[in-house]
């Protein structure tokens, strides 16, 4: 599956030029940037926009931040064109969870784009207020989160996974900071991502469908990113999206301490006891399969099994005894 691009703009001179290219598949936008292009009127401007791109998906966002008025502008905004969706975010500004609005408006059939998503629980809380029929997209802040210090990956792996039972539901890469989100974006089998003018003008269409790197790298991830078939999917994309080789660090599961929780040996107890003894802890976070699975050696070769692909392994050593496992694979040439 390649990842779509939309373009990220309100420019109505700048849309005109990227809805001409190929490689743009839908544009989205928002209230901030339509008043920086100049707009006066939030409604004749979106017209506008849409009048310019009558056959490609349009994502124009609610300004309200109450359940009326939001509902009121949302009904309004799904009238202006049949290949409108309508952009509603998960929580408003008092950080209230936007679920009614978002059932009635799925229970309409109006196609939304949900956005300032930033965790795989709020994906998960979405996925419960919506059916499996009408177009729904989940706009999930990558940028933003790492702008925090905070690695959006997992989420993204996680929400993935989520969505996978909903063939109408497509997760988008939003906040994109640079070019190489792209491939974060492929390598991870985002549906979409949104994108910026400035970054999709240095690509070109052969770029785009032959995007490759001859090194992709995962540091400290995997383990974060849920249930084994999750890991092994993380593996299985990174080994398509490399020409030359793949490296995958992560901390290893027989060193004798757990530098994530610092309690020493449990963690070599089966995975059940383990996490049974990590609740007791009151480290209830880390005792979820989906935010810590550690690996072995032996785990992570299984993933590969069916990979026409050589793999070597190297170790990083704490105080003489090897802490974190170091996963190299290199494609035959």
């Amino acid at each position: 599956m390649k990842t779509k691009i939309f373009c990220d703009i309100a420019e109505l001179d700048k849309i005109r030029r990227f809805n001409k290219k190929k490689i743009v598949k839908g544009f989205t936008t928002n209230p901030s940037l339509m008043r920086k292009a100049g707009a006066k009127d939030y409604k004749s401007y979106s017209q506008k926009i849409l009048k310019i791109c009558k056959n490609k998906p349009v994502s124009l966002e609610v300004f309200a931040d109450e359940y009326n008025e939001m509902k009121i502008q949302a009904l309004k905004i799904n009238t202006w064109a049949k290949n409108v969706y309508v952009k509603i975010p998960v929580v408003n500004s008092k950080g209230k969870f936007m679920g009614k609005i978002i059932k009635e408006l799925n229970n309409k059939k109006i196609k939304l784009n949900i956005t300032a998503v930033y965790t795989a629980l709020q994906t998960k809380k979405i996925l419960k207020m919506i059916d499996k029929k009408t177009s729904v997209i989940i706009s999930i802040f990558a940028g933003r989160a790492g702008d925090t210090g905070k690695d959006p990956v997992p989420e993204f792996i996680k929400s993935i996974s989520l969505a996978k039972k909903f063939k109408n539901v497509e997760i988008l890469w939003a906040s994109v900071r640079e070019p190489y989100n792209y491939l974060q974006a492929t390598q991870l089998g985002c549906h979409v991502i949104t994108v910026p003018p400035s970054i999709i003008e240095n690509f070109s269409e052969y770029e785009i469908e032959n995007f490759k790197s001859d090194l992709v790298v995962s540091n400290a991830t995997i383990e974060h990113v849920g249930n084994y078939n999750n890991q092994k999917t993380m593996v299985s994309n990174m080994i398509k999206l490399s020409k030359k080789m793949v490296i995958i660090s992560t901390p290893y599961r027989y060193h004798p301490l757990e530098f994530h929780t610092k309690i020493p040996f449990i963690h070599w107890l089966p995975k059940k006891i383990h996490r049974m003894i990590l609740k007791k802890f009151n480290l209830v976070f880390y005792s979820k399969e989906e935010n810590l699975n550690l690996l072995s050696r032996s785990d992570l070769s299984s993933f590969i099994k069916n990979e026409k692909i050589r793999s070597e392994f190297k170790y990083i050593k704490f105080f003489f005894l090897r802490s974190n496992l170091i996963f190299i694979l290199k494609k035959y040439t």
